[in-house]
């Protein structure tokens, strides 16, 4: 069975030391990449955010072959060794008015499972960050134990970097 690690250090930067792989990470519903993770990202893969964006605009005129909703993932090949997953698993932005978070988490699980059948039948290691977990509310524990059942139960191999 695969294993799930934890790094220190900034996941870009280290990007290199690693074989093909897949980065994943948890976008909101609303076509908007603007903070968190997405900052760094779309510096040193604007192709991620540009897709991102083409993938909304092209859902209000029903050009897409994925919808762009809850659930849906997005996967951008942004060089010869990176394909950055887009999980649609937020609704909104910012705590609802019952203080409600805006990650969903039946949702991010669906973009969790599709990354996971990406990454098995490529042969890529899951790169990533704690995502979900900070602007958008989650639970960290809970979606650790998610990539676990997901991934690495899947014999998935899983690095996680934190800075």
């Amino acid at each position: 069975m695969s294993t799930l690690t934890v790094k220190k250090g900034d996941l870009f930067k280290r990007l290199a030391n690693h074989g093909p792989c897949v980065v994943p990470h948890c976008c909101n519903d609303l076509g908007i990449m603007g903070s968190g993770f997405v900052v760094p990202l779309q510096k040193i893969f604007p192709t991620a955010k540009s897709e991102y964006e083409l993938w909304y605009e092209r859902n209000k005129t029903g050009g897409n072959n994925t919808p762009f909703e809850l659930g849906r993932t997005q996967f951008v090949r942004v060089n010869d060794k990176v394909v950055i997953a887009n999980m649609i698993g937020q609704h909104k932005c910012g705590y609802d008015e019952n203080g409600n978070p805006p990650v969903r988490y039946l949702a991010l699980a669906k973009c969790m499972e599709q990354v996971g059948n990406y990454a098995l039948a490529r042969n890529l290691e899951i790169v990533t960050v704690r995502f979900g977990s900070g602007l958008a509310g989650g639970n960290i524990q809970f979606i650790e134990d998610l990539m676990t059942e997901i991934w690495v139960w899947n014999n998935i191999p899983v690095t996680i970097y934190e800075i």
